[in-house]
């Protein structure tokens, strides 16, 4: 009371908490990413913590991280410090990747795994760790910057079939409106996603776990990929018919 006093007298504001930001990456052009984004701002926001993101390529992205550039990784499969051992897991993971392979209608092939993929020319973005993993010895693959770049090769038939993450394919398909690009099931793989701190930061995963898990509790993280999933497919949505309404009202 005594040292509120002295700043009430003095004609101070008290000291107040400020919150430590943390500059996080994430990969310029994967949609998943801008959805995994908001469920981290979730965590952040319980864990007490500020949370600015970054955008980066994909790849650049991982090597900023790793050296201290940035302070961490928004979201990675299991295992990722095995290749950059600077970054550090938050235990336990907050989203999911459900990885597909997109191809057009007029292409359609039946699908088991990533062994189904051999002879075709497939594209995937570059750094994306379980697509190096399914794809190791594959002659044909062809790698791009980010998704949309991506999506571009397969509408100019550069590439057969693209392998991303569910969302981030039917994400663009709303964006630009495919009308001809469909995903293949069944799902290749389920991957869990968690989130990378460099070390410098691991005071903090204590509290960023906490929060996960509290979060998690009763499928409150699940539920709330569901909604913002949903929201920004149909924002795309109805972007994309404005732009289509748009084109038709100049012709």
């Amino acid at each position: 009371m005594r040292v509120l006093f002295l700043f009430l007298c003095l004609g101070l504001c008290p000291p107040t908490l400020v919150a430590q930001e943390l500059h996080i990456a994430y990969a310029y052009g994967v949609p998943d990413h801008l959805l995994g984004a908001q469920l981290l701002r979730e965590i952040y926001s319980k864990a007490g913590l500020k949370l600015i993101m970054v955008a980066r390529p994909n790849k650049r992205a991982l090597l900023e991280s790793n050296h201290g550039i940035l302070d961490g990784e928004l979201q990675r499969i299991a295992g990722l410090e095995s290749f950059y051992p600077n970054l550090v897991p938050v235990p336990t993971s907050f989203n999911f990747a459900e990885i597909v392979a997109f191809t057009k209608n007029n292409r359609r092939f039946s699908i088991q795994s990533y062994r189904s993929l051999e002879g075709k020319r497939v594209g995937t973005v570059r750094g994306m760790k379980f697509a190096e993993r399914g794809l190791a010895g594959n002659p044909t693959v062809i790698e791009a910057n980010d998704e949309e770049q991506l999506f571009s090769m397969l509408m100019v038939d550069r590439i057969d079939v693209l392998i991303t993450e569910k969302f981030s394919g039917n994400y663009l398909i709303a964006k630009y409106n495919y009308q001809n690009i469909g995903y293949l099931e069944p799902v290749i793989e389920r991957l869990e996603l968690f989130h990378y701190v460099h070390m410098s930061n691991q005071k903090h995963i204590a509290a960023l776990n906490k929060a996960t898990i509290e979060l998690a509790k009763d499928h409150g993280l699940i539920n709330m990929r569901d909604i913002y999933a949903k929201e920004m497919i149909a924002q795309e949505n109805k972007n994309a018919n404005l732009r289509t309404l748009q084109e038709n009202l100049i012709k």
